[in-house]
Parts: structure tokens; C-alpha cells; sequence
């Protein structure tokens, strides 16, 4: 299959060395995903542009089975249309933001995309551009306005010509153009070759506040698109409906899915696009009518908010996916729906475990989006507890955690956990906000592959550090042999199931015995102890610190966490970024601020190591179990 996949991609796409390059590039991640994808719980894929992003899409529906959907934009299906028609025969609908565009696909592949198309308009939030009503023209000089990249197909040098034309006639205006690209030293020389510099201003790419307030500002707004050469053109721009719904007058040209969104003279003037006198024209007739730009201007927003609304068209795309890739059923949304009444609700990810499911919602209320976690606690052999025991557990302890925590913090920080919303005692279910921040096993990630990412990894070793020392400072200490007891005997457990060699085996267990027995002789106490305090389980953003995950809570040695994020970290570094073990393990140790008894620590490292050895990593590549092994088993020799 990969042959043949490899044949289509050469076939296909030789004459466009760039895609090609590219297609082939994308063809060992696209296996790896399909590999996975299904063990996830994923039924359906849907990718956003024709290009690439659906080339991976449709190799893994190939590799794994799974049904796809794609969107098209724009460039992807006017530019380069390289391996195209394979996708929209194999896909199970297409997406396209125009009805231009899908009239286009369907007059190229007639009987390959028969039934498949359906136009789903991209949306903005009308009232982000409606917070304060446009007020009449100044009597200074107005404003026209265009916000768009400085490429070919966005026409700005037309722009720039019927400026300098009505600059010619002694019309006083200031022409401003937002947006950052390669046509930029082209569009300067433009503007000093027309005299057209006192005029036309180049403001640069702008953050998304001061666009919005530039265009509640202008007096007419301008999207002079053209037909580049190599066929770029227009889907339907955002900045003209942003425009739109700020109650500007608009002009632009009725190319591609622009007249779905400006109907010439009733929400906005259309001209003929690559011709400057047109532009002018229409420029000309609106800053000498105030009246018809106002009446434009509330057409246009009427429009967007009938047609172009976000909420409206993100309905719409979640009907058409869920026609394709039914929606979980309402009882696994029964505990959240009852603890939220009235939101609507849409499954971001699904992770399915041996003792549990995890459901990533984001849900839709009156007061704005949430993002929403359900965990069930499933039943399996040989568990601990039973599901019920143990989801009302972890329910507990995040409620004491959440008060408990309150107020606390380090280096600015919050130290918290994610609040708890609901417990249904009958489905072993709770129901939590989603953890603020970035997983720290992401942040190592990225130190591995950007060196400038360190400092910000080691920022995060430090607060998980602190949170830690809280959670032990949560409850009073108790006096108990238990816990070294039980270190041994999971350690003695672990050692017959880590697959080592005898003589290996029985070291581990002698040291294990001898720090042990040290230990015994001065007493040791037992602190409140997480149970899977891993990288993974520790969210950090720049506000907060949140750990997630507390169905092994219990009463343990002080040592036990942290050793369990040191090999943790250790895992993750060791061949990547070995330079960075020691600098995380120092801000780690810093953050928690204790005093941590390096016998205990070395029992616990040694548990640790034993414990990740023992678990089964058969879905795992045999070389990444070899060099996880390779470090543990160096973890039991230091």
C-alpha cells in the first residue's frame, strides 16, 4: 500500500517539485498517525485546505480505514491542483467555504464530486465589530481603508493608482493599507512613483484590537482583488466582513465568493477588478455621500450577522460532521449537561484507558465558551478499587485541593488544581474545568527541539516544584512504617516483572533493602502523595500552576513524587538534551524548597525505575522501548 501511495504522489505530482517534495515528506507522520488514530477513539478526520493537511488526511484514511472530509478555501483549489481529484473521489463530503468554489470543483470533477459538496460560509463574531455605532464623518480628512496581505491577488496597486487619481482632483482623503507581505517594497516604489506618498500610507501587519479599531474608524473600506498570474484569487475575504459588520461601506470586486457576500449596491459597491478609474469612481461617490455610505454600511452589517455569523456557521460545519461522524450519545454527556443546564456541547478529544474514559468537551454558554472535562472510572481486573471508590475519591480530593490551595502561589503563579464542577455517583463519573496552561511533557518536548525554550521549561520546573511542596503541606504529616514497607513491596513486585537478569534483579531489591533498613532506624513519616506526579499530569502557563489526575492519592514518603518527575524527566531527556537533566532536577528541587532526605530519594528513584520497567510498553516502537529501558536500567546503576 505504501508503494502504491508513493507512486500516486510521484504520478501526480512530478511536474510541481515543491508538492512533491512535500506530499512525500508528510508520508511517515501520516503512517504513524494512522497507526494510532483508531486506538484513540477517532471515527472520522476532517482537514482544513485541499493541499497538504488533505493529502495527510486521505494517506491515512488509505493506511487505517478511517472515513475523511476536507475544506477548501481558496489558493488550494485555484493554484496547484496536484493530487486533487483522488481526494475529493475518496472523501465522504467536502466542505467549501463559497458557493463560486463549489460550482468550480463540480464543473472539474463532475461525477467525482456529485453530491458531495456542501457551502459552509467561514464566519466572524458580528458583535466584535459592533461595540460602538460608527459616527459621522469628520470634518477632517476621511479615511479609506484596506487591510488585506501584500500579495498579487489582493490588487492593492490599484488602489494605490485610484489615490493618486483622486488625489489629482483635489479630493482630500488618507488611503491606509494594514497587512505585511512580499510586495511590499513593490507597493513603496508604486506610491513614490504615482506622488502618492502624502496619501497612501503602509501601516504594516497590526495586532487584531488595532485592526478592529482601524476599521471602526475609516470611512469606506477597500478590497480591490484581482486574478494573480498563477491563478491565486479570493475565497471570501474576512476582512471584508469584518468590515461589514463594523457598519462600513465597502468596495471590491465580484470575483470568486465576493458577491455571495457584497451585493453590488445593496451591502456594498462591486467594480471591475485590475482597473483603477473603476476604483476611483467608486471611491469618489462614496466619500461625497454620506447618506449612501450609512445606507451601505447598515446593509453590509445585516448581512454578516444573517449570513456570516461565526455561531451560525460553526452550527452548520457541526451538522454536516455529525451527519458523517455521529456525536457520542447523550447519556455520556448526561453528567456535564446536568451540571451546566443550557450549553451546547462539542467533544474536542477522546482518550480511552484501561480504567477510564476522558472526554474533552468544550461547552457553549451563555457566558461565553468552556472547556469542560467528563472522566468516567471504569472497572477493570484486578483493580485497586472499585470505580465508584475511586471516582468519588479523586472527586474529593480535587474539592479539598481546590480550597486547600487558595491563595497560594510561587514566583507569581497560582498554585491550584482544576476546579471540580460535578460527581454522578451512579456512571463513576466527575466532571472538571479542562487544566489552564501547556502539559509540562509538551514543554520538554520543545526544549528538546528549540534550545530558547529552556529557560521557560526551567520556569516550569521550579513551579511544579512549589506545587508539590503544597500539596505535602495540605494535610497534617503522620507517622508510618507503611510507607517504606510498601515501597519495598511494590519494588519487589516490580523487580520480578521488569524483565532483568537475576544477579540485576537481586541488587535492586539489596539496595532497596539496605536504604530500607537506614531509613527504619530514624523514624520516617508519611506526607499527602499524588500517586502519577509525571510531567504530563502538570499544566503551566504564565498565571498558574494546575496537576490533574488524583485517583492514586494517598499517604506516602515525601521523596516518592518527587522521584517519580525526576526519572520522568530524565526519560524524556537523557538523548535529546542530556545538558538539561541536571538544570530541570536543580529548579525542581529549588520550587519545592524542602528538605529532602537523599536516602529516601534514592529508594524512591530506584521504586520509580523498577515500577516504569515492569509496565508493559508493547504499543511502542521497539526502538523508543529500547532506549527507555536502556535509561532506567541506568537509573538502578547510579
Amino acid at each position: 500500500t505504501m508503494l502504491r501511495l508513493i507512486g500516486w504522489i510521484i504520478g501526480d505530482s512530478f511536474l510541481r517539485p515543491a508538492t512533491l517534495f512535500k506530499s512525500l515528506a508528510v508520508l511517515p507522520k501520516s503512517a504513524y498517525l494512522a497507526s494510532i488514530l483508531p486506538a484513540h477513539g477517532v471515527s472520522h478526520l476532517h482537514a482544513h485546505f485541499a493541499t497538504h493537511p488533505a493529502t495527510m488526511a486521505l494517506i491515512i484514511s488509505i493506511l487505517s480505514g478511517l472515513p475523511f472530509s476536507f475544506t477548501v478555501h481558496a489558493h488550494d483549489i485555484f493554484v496547484d491542483r496536484s493530487l486533487l481529484r483522488r481526494k475529493v473521489r475518496e472523501a465522504t463530503f467536502i466542505r467549501s467555504i463559497s458557493r463560486f468554489n463549489q460550482f468550480f470543483l463540480e464543473r472539474l470533477y463532475p461525477l467525482d464530486a456529485r453530491a458531495k459538496i456542501a457551502t459552509v460560509h467561514v464566519g466572524i463574531d458580528p458583535s466584535y465589530y459592533g461595540r460602538q455605532a460608527p459616527e459621522a464623518t469628520a470634518a477632517g480628512r476621511p479615511t479609506i481603508l484596506a487591510v488585506a496581505a501584500l500579495k498579487p491577488y489582493k490588487g492593492l496597486v490599484y488602489l494605490i493608482r485610484a489615490a493618486s487619481l483622486l488625489a489629482a482632483e483635489g479630493i482630500d482623503f488618507r488611503a491606509e493599507i494594514i497587512g505585511a507581505g512580499p510586495l511590499e517594497a513593490d507597493l513603496r516604489a508604486e506610491i513614490a512613483r504615482c506622488g502618492a506618498g502624502d496619501r497612501v500610507v503602509l501601516r504594516g501587519a497590526l495586532p487584531q484590537d488595532e485592526v478592529a479599531a482601524a476599521i471602526a474608524s475609516c470611512d469606506l473600506f477597500v478590497q480591490p482583488s484581482i486574478i494573480a498570474a498563477d491563478g491565486q484569487m479570493e475565497g471570501i475575504p474576512v476582512a471584508l466582513m469584518e468590515a461589514m459588520a463594523a457598519r462600513r461601506p465597502v468596495i471590491a470586486t465580484p470575483l470568486s465568493g465576493v458577491p455571495e457576500l457584497v451585493e453590488d449596491r445593496v451591502s456594498g459597491l462591486l467594480v471591475d477588478p485590475a482597473n483603477s478609474e473603476t476604483l476611483a469612481a467608486a471611491m469618489r461617490e462614496l466619500l461625497g455621500s454620506p447618506e449612501l455610505r450609512s445606507r451601505l454600511g447598515a446593509a453590509g452589517r445585516a448581512k454578516v450577522e444573517r449570513e456570516f455569523s461565526i455561531r451560525e456557521t460553526v452550527e452548520t460545519l457541526g451538522r454536516l460532521l455529525d451527519r458523517h461522524n455521529p456525536p457520542l450519545p447523550l447519556e455520556e454527556l448526561q453528567p456535564a449537561a446536568a451540571a451546566i443546564p443550557d450549553a451546547r456541547w462539542g467533544l474536542r478529544r477522546l482518550h480511552r484507558r484501561a480504567d477510564s474514559r476522558v472526554l474533552e468537551l468544550i461547552a457553549s454558554t451563555p457566558a461565553g465558551p468552556a472547556e469542560i472535562i467528563v472522566k468516567q472510572h471504569l472497572s477493570r481486573r484486578g483493580e485497586s478499587r472499585p470505580a465508584a471508590e475511586r471516582a468519588a475519591g479523586e472527586y474529593a480530593m480535587l474539592r479539598t485541593l481546590h480550597g486547600a490551595l487558595h491563595g497560594k502561589s510561587h514566583d507569581g503563579r497560582m498554585l491550584d488544581v482544576p476546579a471540580p464542577i460535578a460527581h454522578d455517583a451512579g456512571s463513576a463519573t466527575i466532571v472538571i474545568e479542562r487544566a489552564h496552561g501547556t502539559p509540562m511533557d509538551a514543554m520538554i518536548r520543545r526544549a528538546r527541539r528549540d534550545r530558547a525554550a529552556s529557560d521557560t521549561l526551567a520556569a516550569a520546573a521550579r513551579a511544579a516544584g512549589a506545587w508539590l511542596r503544597e500539596l505535602q503541606r495540605s494535610a497534617p504529616p503522620r507517622e508510618e512504617r507503611h510507607a517504606i514497607e510498601d515501597v519495598l513491596r511494590r519494588g519487589e513486585r516490580d523487580a520480578r516483572l521488569a524483565g532483568l537478569s537475576r544477579r540485576k534483579a537481586r541488587n535492586a531489591r539489596r539496595t532497596m533493602e539496605a536504604l530500607a533498613g537506614e531509613l527504619f532506624a530514624r523514624g520516617r513519616i508519611a506526607v499527602p502523595h499524588h500517586g502519577d506526579f509525571w510531567p504530563g499530569n502538570v499544566f503551566v502557563d504564565a498565571q498558574r500552576v494546575e496537576v490533574i489526575d488524583f485517583e492514586g492519592f494517598r499517604f506516602g514518603l515525601p521523596a516518592e513524587d518527587l522521584a517519580y518527575f525526576l526519572v520522568h524527566a530524565r526519560l524524556y531527556l537523557a538523548f535529546r538534551r542530556p545538558e538539561l537533566i541536571g538544570i530541570v532536577e536543580r529548579e525542581f528541587l529549588s520550587g519545592y524548597g524542602g528538605e529532602v532526605d537523599e536516602r529516601e530519594l534514592r529508594l524512591a528513584r530506584l521504586g520509580c525505575a523498577l515500577q516504569l520497567l515492569a509496565r508493559s510498553r508493547s504499543g511502542a516502537p521497539f526502538l523508543h522501548q529500547a532506549l527507555r529501558r536502556a535509561i532506567l536500567r541506568k537509573e538502578l546503576a547510579r
